[in-house]
């Protein structure tokens, strides 16, 4: 059963989100970045400080200021935590992403990794309010550092994408579940998952290519080929959840109450990361017993291959 709080999340009106996702857009065309990718500069520099945490302890569990990590029935849930903001990106949301995806890495608990977002959107790209707006909430201009330095933009924007890539390399299965919008940076940051599976009214795109930029993870044209990306970012339309699917770029569409089947697909993917002791231990069995009966065995769904795996690891 789908809790109220999401039902909430997936009912309400984003009308009001999309027109100010639709005006950030517009002042792209008249301000810098740089207070933006100093703040990714600092965080850029403090990456290589990501710890190896303890898989039997919390002790020295990291805190977040972006996000919320919790691990229930062997899943791992990452869950994108500025909903007053759209869940949008700021300077420590990409190393946290990162911190946590490494944190259920090696924790062996953890089977699955799910990324969501609260509130009403999964993420509504970068947060570009801190660069384009003065305190009294007015346009910057000219607060581009001059002469520009392209280094200076690669060196934050190759911190944010190989942060954002930690789920692409993670070592067990991550899942993306897209609800309200996955726009810009949202959308990097979602199509780095091994899987993506969306709300049929959500929307995902790259609108900041019709002013400046483009995806620097480069999973749009891994998806779905050069010819459908282009499209796509030579236009900077957003495209429903169905549409999505429809063009390949997402798993499945979910109904707008439908979204925990990407937790039933997380509950099918773990015997993918539990395969290779439980291939050992019907190894073990048909030669005790005999192939036949072990693949009938197998078939039922009788046999917990687990317990079977750590009764012979006891051995």
């Amino acid at each position: 059963m789908q809790s109220a709080t999401d039902e909430k999340i997936h009912q309400c009106n984003l009308d009001y989100s999309s027109q100010r996702l639709i005006r950030g857009n517009r002042q792209l065309r008249y301000t810098g970045v740089s207070k933006h990718l100093k703040g990714l500069h600092r965080a850029a520099a403090d990456v290589t400080k990501v710890r190896t945490y303890s898989c039997h302890s919390n002790e020295d569990a990291p805190s977040y200021e972006t996000l919320l990590y919790h691990v229930k029935d062997k899943v791992a849930y990452i869950t994108l935590n500025r909903p007053e903001h759209l869940n949008a990106i700021n300077s420590q949301m990409p190393g946290e992403i990162q911190s946590a995806v490494k944190r259920a890495n090696v924790d062996d608990n953890v089977k699955v990794i799910i990324l969501g977002g609260s509130g009403r959107a999964f993420c509504a790209g970068y947060d570009l309010k801190m660069s384009a707006e003065n305190e009294r909430g007015e346009i910057n201009i000219g607060n581009q550092k001059m002469p520009w330095d392209p280094l200076e933009d690669f060196r934050a924007l190759d911190y944010c994408t190989k942060a954002f890539m930690s789920l692409w390399h993670s070592y067990k299965p991550t899942i993306a579940k897209v609800h309200g919008y996955g726009i810009a940076g949202g959308s990097d940051i979602a199509l780095c998952a091994d899987m993506v599976i969306m709300a049929e009214n959500a929307k995902i795109g790259y609108p900041p290519a019709r002013v400046w930029g483009c995806p620097t993870t480069a999973m749009w044209t891994f998806r779905v080929g050069p010819e459908k990306a282009k499209r796509m970012m030579l236009t900077g339309d957003l495209i429903t959840g169905k549409e999505a699917a429809e063009m390949g770029l997402v798993l499945e569409v979910a109904e707008q109450m439908g979204l925990f089947q990407a937790q039933r697909l997380a509950t099918l993917l773990d015997g993918m990361t539990r395969h290779s002791p439980e291939g050992v231990a019907f190894q073990k069995y048909a030669m005790e017993h005999g192939f036949k009966k072990a693949v009938k065995l197998r078939d039922s769904g009788e046999m917990d291959w687990t317990e079977e795996a750590d009764k012979h690891g006891r051995e």
